[in-house]
C-alpha cells in the first residue's frame, strides 16, 4: 500500500487543473469565513468537485493511551446515524488504530478494507453500511486545546497521491474553522506582530515557495529562513507551514 508522504504546495499545484486549483482556493478562503454548522458542512459540498466521497464526519479531542481516540466535540456532516451509533456503542474508539495515528500524528491516513491494522470487527462494520474506504486526517492541538480529525469515507475514494494531498493541505484549514464553530466565537485575540523579514518569508510561503526559493529570493541562507518560519509558527500557535497561513489569513497578515 503507497505509504504518504508530505508535498509542498508547488507539487500540489502540479496535479491540479486551473479549475481545481481555484475551487481549493476558494475552500481556504471559505474556512476563514466560516461561522456556523451550515457554513461547515458546505465546505464539504465544495470539496466533492475535487475528488468524490459520500460520508464526511468531524471532531475536536485528543488520543489517551488506555481510552483511545477521546471526543471533545463533533460534527456530524454527514455520516449514519446508525452507524455513529454501533460504532460508539461498541466502544471501537479505544481500538481504532486509523483514527488514533492519524489524530497522534497530525497526519493523513487512508484506510480500506483490505487495512490489515485495523481491527476486523471495525472493518466489517464498515462494510455492513458500506464505508470501507477513505481518509482520516488529523491536526494536532495549536498551542492550546484539543486536535481536530476530519474522516471521509466511500466507495469511490481511492489511495492517490492528488487526493492525498489534497485532503492534508486543507486539514489545517478545516480544523480552524471546526474549533471556531464548536467553541463559539473566542474573545478578541491580541494582535500578532511580525518583523518586516518575517512578514517577507510568509508572504512568500503565501505564494508556495519553499525555504530554499525563498533564501535565493531574499538574498539569504535557507536555514535564516527556516529559522523565520520557525518563528512565525511560534508566533501565530500552529503546528505547520498551511496552518500558520490559514491563521496569519485570519488576522489579516497576508495579501490579498
Amino acid at each position: 500500500m503507497w505509504k504518504h508522504r508530505r508535498v509542498n504546495a508547488a507539487k500540489l499545484r502540479s496535479w491540479l487543473g486551473p479549475s481545481d486549483a481555484i475551487a481549493l482556493l476558494e475552500i481556504t478562503h471559505e474556512c476563514v469565513a466560516c461561522r456556523t454548522e451550515a457554513d461547515f458542512r458546505s465546505l464539504f459540498e465544495r470539496l466533492r468537485k475535487l475528488f468524490a466521497f459520500r460520508h464526511a464526519f468531524a471532531m475536536t479531542g485528543h488520543v489517551d493511551a488506555r481510552r483511545g481516540v477521546v471526543i471533545a466535540r463533533a460534527l456530524n456532516v454527514d455520516f449514519p446515524e446508525a452507524y455513529l451509533r454501533e460504532y460508539v456503542a461498541r466502544d471501537y474508539l479505544r481500538t481504532d488504530t486509523v483514527l488514533k495515528g492519524a489524530l497522534a500524528t497530525g497526519r493523513v491516513r487512508y484506510f480500506s478494507e483490505r487495512d490489515s491494522s485495523r481491527p476486523r470487527e471495525i472493518v466489517s462494520l464498515n462494510a455492513d453500511f458500506g464505508m470501507q474506504d477513505g481518509y482520516a486526517s488529523g491536526s494536532r492541538p495549536c498551542s492550546k486545546g484539543a486536535g481536530s480529525l476530519v474522516s471521509l469515507k466511500g466507495p469511490s475514494i481511492r489511495n492517490e497521491r492528488r487526493t492525498a494531498a489534497i485532503v492534508e493541505f486543507l486539514t489545517p484549514h478545516l480544523h480552524l474553522a471546526l474549533t471556531r464553530i464548536l467553541d463559539g466565537e473566542r474573545p478578541a485575540e491580541a494582535p500578532v506582530a511580525l518583523s518586516g523579514r518575517e512578514r517577507e518569508v510568509i508572504a512568500w510561503l503565501q505564494h508556495g515557495k519553499s525555504s530554499w526559493e525563498i533564501s535565493v529570493i531574499l538574498g539569504i541562507s535557507e536555514s535564516t529562513v527556516n529559522f523565520h518560519v520557525y518563528n512565525l509558527i511560534k508566533k501565530l500557535g500552529a503546528t505547520n507551514r498551511p496552518q500558520a497561513l490559514a491563521i496569519a489569513a485570519r488576522h489579516g497578515l497576508l495579501d490579498g
